[in-house]
């Protein structure tokens, strides 16, 4: 058994306002599956496999929020965790101390608040750990009553418990919102989230169907992605920036951008400098850490200049990018610079 265990009741009523009806359950676990796969697959940059936690992440375009998929219920880590960055609460006058409920969690290192869920003991397959839709089905499988269809937004949902909820469109060539972290937000209200003051998330009434038909509207904390609009091929629609080589060594540098990095061409075999500068409005979580797994290189940006070092030995391209892959760019390796620019 797992320490510390909570229990989640999913009460009738939770369920009713959480998840409205759909006829057939098979149909809403057959589609959740399905539509949960399109999402990972227009996404890819988005899942990582958490080797610490045992389980499945998949994060918020911003790199702020994630939900985890334990890949083994049966084991020590929690069953499914909801993290996001704390910043715009606080700012909007949240108390951490004063958050109610065991599930929440403020870690003052990283920044950000966690949700743990435990469900079941269920022991999942090898294979889970080898695929996020293996894990995904055998947690519909096991845990069906956890998920369902919320008919007004045309999505699918993790019921978390409290009211929380992680959502993803049936179709996302026609919803607006491809994926989105649902909150309760009663627990931040009373422990001092001034709501007009709250920036990122929206607060605002989203609309269900209850046991008897009728259109109830309910308050929640949301944010939301559009997937098909802001994620790209991974390529950086900026202008390369080209190296200049001066005596034993080639310089090249790019100005850091929320949602991308500038490619860069440099030459074989002469060492780089590859200068990052950075200003403080433009770093993020997401972008502040840069990483050429090629060069086994991983650089934690700062404001203001920072530099990367490395020597191409072949000609080619490589890739470099965020720590969660969700920003990636390109390093063009040519014999002879001059020839290309």
């Amino acid at each position: 058994m797992k320490g510390n265990k909570i229990i989640i009741l999913l009460l009738s009523t939770v369920v009713l306002l959480t998840m409205s009806a759909c006829g057939s359950t098979d149909l809403v676990a057959k589609v959740a599956v399905s539509s949960f796969d399109n999402l990972v697959k227009a996404a890819p940059n988005t899942v990582t496999y958490d080797k610490t936690k045992d389980g499945w992440t998949v994060s918020g375009l911003d790199c702020k929020e994630s939900i985890i998929l334990s890949s083994d219920f049966s084991g020590s880590n929690p069953d499914i965790e909801v993290e996001f960055d704390a910043q715009p609460f606080l700012t909007a006058g949240l108390d951490v101390k004063k958050l109610s409920g065991s599930q929440y969690t403020y870690n003052e290192t990283t920044g950000k608040i966690t949700m743990q869920y435990e469900y079941s003991e269920d022991k999942f397959k090898a294979a889970d750990k080898e695929s996020i839709l293996n894990t995904f089905k055998d947690i519909v499988k096991t845990n069906r009553e956890i998920f369902g269809y919320h008919e007004e937004g045309d999505h699918y949902m993790i019921a978390l418990g409290n009211d929380n909820a992680f959502a993803w469109a049936k179709d996302l060539s026609k919803n607006k919102t491809d994926m989105a972290f649902i909150l309760n937000p009663k627990p931040f209200i009373d422990a001092g989230v001034d709501t007009g003051k709250i920036k990122e998330w929206v607060f605002t009434k989203v609309p269900f169907t209850d046991k008897d038909g009728k259109q109830v509207w309910v308050d929640r904390f949301v944010k939301g992605f559009n997937i098909s609009i802001n994620t790209a091929s991974g390529k950086s629609d900026t202008k390369p920036q080209y190296s200049r080589i001066e005596g034993n060594i080639q310089t090249v540098a790019i100005a850091v951008e929320k949602e991308k990095y500038a490619p860069i061409v440099v030459q074989k075999g002469i060492p780089v400098k590859f200068i990052l500068n950075a200003d403080a409005s433009k770093l993020t979580k997401c972008n502040s850490t840069v990483e050429i797994p090629d060069y086994d290189i991983k650089k934690l940006l700062k404001p203001g200049e920072n530099v990367i070092e490395f020597t191409p030995q072949k000609a080619g391209t490589i890739t470099y990018k965020c720590s969660m892959g969700m920003i990636k760019s390109s390093i063009t390796v040519v014999e002879d610079i001059k020839s290309k620019m």
